[in-house]
C-alpha cells in the first residue's frame, strides 16, 4: 500500500466530532455515516496539504485515526501541531460541519510493533478530552489529568463492579 513502517517516526493520532446536544446527527442515519467519510477524507487532505505520509480509516460514526510516519530526525511535534490546525481547518469546511473536533497524538514510536500502542494512546486522549473546553490545537496524554486517568479505568472491568456495589 506505499506505507513504509520501518525507518521512521509513526504517530498514532485519533479525530473526534463534537457535536452540541441540537445539532447532533442521527448517528445511524446514511447522512451521519457520509460525515464520517467526509471527516476521514478531511484527515486524509490535511496529511497531503503538511506532506506527510499516512494512513488513514473512519473507526465509528465520530472518529477517525491515522498513523502519520515521519523521516527518523523529523520535529514530530511541530509537524503534528501544523497537522492538527489543518484538520480543525478542513472539518469546519464540511458540508455536515461538527461543532468542533478533538485532534489526539499518541507518543511517537520508531518500531512497528509499538504503532499499536501509540494509536491507542491517541484514542484515549480524544475520548477524555472530548469533555474538555480549551480547545487545543492537538491533545497529548499530559493534557489529560485526571479526566485522563477516570477513562482509563473505565476500562478496567473491577471498577463497574466497585461502582455498583457502592
Amino acid at each position: 500500500i506505499g506505507f513504509r513502517l520501518s525507518g521512521g517516526q509513526l504517530v498514532g493520532v485519533a479525530v473526534k466530532t463534537v457535536w452540541q446536544e441540537a445539532t447532533a446527527p442521527d448517528f445511524m442515519s446514511a447522512a451521519s455515516q457520509q460525515s464520517t467519510r467526509d471527516l476521514a477524507d478531511a484527515v486524509a487532505a490535511a496529511a497531503r496539504t503538511e506532506g506527510l505520509v499516512a494512513l488513514v480509516a473512519a473507526l465509528d460514526v465520530d472518529s477517525v485515526a491515522a498513523v502519520l510516519r515521519f523521516p527518523r530526525a523529523a520535529p514530530v511535534d511541530a509537524a503534528v501541531e501544523r497537522f492538527a490546525r489543518e484538520v480543525r481547518k478542513a472539518a469546519t469546511g464540511l458540508q455536515a460541519s461538527p461543532n468542533s473536533v478533538i485532534v489526539a497524538a499518541g507518543t511517537s514510536v520508531s518500531h512497528p510493533e509499538d504503532m499499536g500502542r501509540s494509536l491507542h494512546e491517541a484514542l484515549h486522549v480524544a475520548s477524555a478530552a472530548s469533555t474538555d473546553p480549551s480547545q487545543r490545537d492537538v491533545y497529548r496524554l499530559a493534557d489529560t489529568h485526571i479526566r485522563g486517568f477516570l477513562e482509563l479505568l473505565t476500562d478496567a472491568s473491577r471498577l463497574p463492579a466497585f461502582v455498583g456495589r457502592r
